[in-house]
């Protein structure tokens, strides 16, 4: 039933080395795949790692999650990455750690943007957006042979890769950026009764969740600018990137150029003016500076 969106992934894994295609072909062989109804307007689907199933909403989000499973490696679910450690792997990248009864997970973003770069290789469809233009810039420093680290499910040689500048600070960074992306998209999603909040007579209530909001959006902004400065100081770092300074700055102009990236811009304001930030950034890079 699926074979074409199957087809189109393993053609994109097909340039990648043997090794890192064994996770795909070896998840391939049990992965259950349950068709949803639609929650969302912007969910199509989604992965469950440590059960190998994936939940489909909309058949054109397989692709993503397929890469995903790409990412898995079966004999390493739920295993410590070290034995003296309480992290475990994640997918990908990420990995995890239990605190107060809940699982952190670090380096989730990344492994986002590397499924939707590789995803975006072979489907039209577009999602993850700010995971992807950050992680594409990542990548076009270094090469895409960095994406080998998800494929085999290797967070640690990945964090330890003596070629990034501070992948820690870009992670961390990139990691915030999702929560609160997600945390608006909740906003935006019970619109309606969050307005019941603030059509109510109760002041505290309100008081809160205006502070929360205004929180969310100016964590948000800070992120995408900090995000813009740490990216530049990678670049500046790499011994050999693999991509010219012209291009690089091109492709940095595309978060106020390309029409998927404008809408952020409505979040500008006097306290917080990512246009005006980002502007700045791009021009003392251009210019040979990186502070």
């Amino acid at each position: 039933m699926y074979e074409i969106y199957f087809k189109k992934v393993e053609e994109v894994l097909d340039a990648f080395p043997v090794d890192c295609r064994t996770n795909y072909y070896e998840n391939k062989k049990s992965v259950k795949i349950e068709i949803q109804d639609e929650l969302f307007k912007n969910l199509y689907a989604t992965y469950d790692h440590e059960k190998n199933e994936i939940e489909l909403y909309r058949e054109t989000g397989l692709p993503h999650e397929l890469f995903h499973m790409a990412f898995r490696d079966k004999k390493k679910v739920e295993k410590k990455i070290f034995e003296d450690s309480d992290i475990i792997y994640g997918n990908g990248i990420s990995y995890s750690r239990v605190q107060d009864g809940k699982k952190n997970t670090a380096g989730k973003a990344i492994t986002e943007g590397f499924a939707e770069y590789l995803s975006r290789k072979c489907s039209e469809e577009k999602g993850h957006l700010l995971e992807f233009f950050f992680t594409d810039l990542l990548i076009s420093i270094y090469g895409e042979e960095i994406i080998c680290y998800a494929l085999k499910n290797n967070s640690f040689e990945f964090f330890t890769d003596e070629r990034f500048n501070d992948i820690m600070l870009f992670s961390r960074t990139l990691d915030s950026l999702y929560d609160l992306s997600g945390a608006i998209q909740t906003i935006s999603r019970f619109s309606d009764i969050f307005k019941q909040v603030f059509n109510s007579n109760d002041e505290e209530e309100k008081r809160k969740l205006s502070r929360s909001i205004f929180e969310i959006k100016q964590g948000f902004k800070n992120c995408v600018v900090k995000l813009f400065e740490v990216i530049v100081n990678e670049y500046n770092s790499c011994n050999k990137p693999k991509i010219s300074k012209d291009d690089f700055i091109l492709k940095l102009e595309e978060f106020s150029k390309n029409t998927d990236y404008q809408h952020f811009y409505k979040l500008d304001d006097s306290i917080v003016n990512m246009t005006k930030e980002i502007n700045k950034i791009i021009k003392r890079f251009s210019k040979g500076r990186s502070k």
